[in-house]
């Protein structure tokens, strides 16, 4: 038969439909990018990290989506444990990964990444399997997210400094009798609430 097997697009799959003698129809898939996928992604690689895409359709077909994302890392045709692999090799090269899938043949990889994020409208397998849950479809969410981890890894690193500097300070005063303890005790005070000012700085970061 001279049925042609190709799609309309490069980034289509075909699906033939045949009895035992001939082909009897050909159903074509396509893949569409979501809107704000090539904005999510170019936010992470500003920010230094490296963007694959792992899938298991057809390799042609994921590479042609995996240029129109800006995308340079990609393997199509994967199973499962294709990408367990991969993911293990990513670890072995000293790598934290985070994983963002909504598919049954995500659930494995999403359940073994360091950090995994499934969609809202994935599949269920997903969902049980990964550590974070977008509440939507908008890829938006997880910059937001990535955002508030890398304020929020801040804002600890600098109560942290702050006290441990306050009481290498204070403590040692304190202790030779040079403060009052009425003094100590409202300088703690003090130095605590500025921690918890600090920290509620991550709750006025705006999407």
């Amino acid at each position: 038969d001279s049925t042609d097997i190709t799609g309309e697009k490069e980034t289509d799959t075909v699906v033939l439909l045949a009895s035992e003698s001939k082909i009897l129809g050909k159903f074509i898939f396509s893949d569409s990018i979501r809107p704000d996928a090539r904005e999510l992604i170019d936010f992470i690689k500003s920010t230094g990290k490296k963007v694959s895409l792992l899938s298991g359709d057809q390799p042609a077909c994921v590479e042609a989506i995996a240029r129109e994302l800006g995308i340079k890392d990609t393997k199509g045709g994967l199973k499962p444990e294709d990408k367990l692999r991969v993911l293990q090799e990513l670890r072995n090269g000293n790598n934290t990964v985070i994983m963002v899938g909504d598919g049954i043949n995500d659930a494995p990889v999403l359940s073994a990444a360091d950090t995994s994020i499934a969609m809202g409208g994935g599949s269920d397998l997903a969902k049980i399997n990964a550590k974070m849950i977008l509440l939507g479809n908008n890829l938006s969410g997880i910059k937001t997210a990535f955002r508030i981890c890398r304020k929020t890894h801040r804002v600890i690193v600098q109560n942290i400094i702050w006290a441990i500097g306050y009481n290498l300070s204070v403590v040692p005063v304190a202790a030779m009798g040079l403060v009052a303890p009425w003094m100590a005790a409202i300088g703690m005070s003090i130095s605590s609430l500025i921690v918890i000012a600090n920290a509620l700085r991550i709750g006025k970061l705006q999407a």
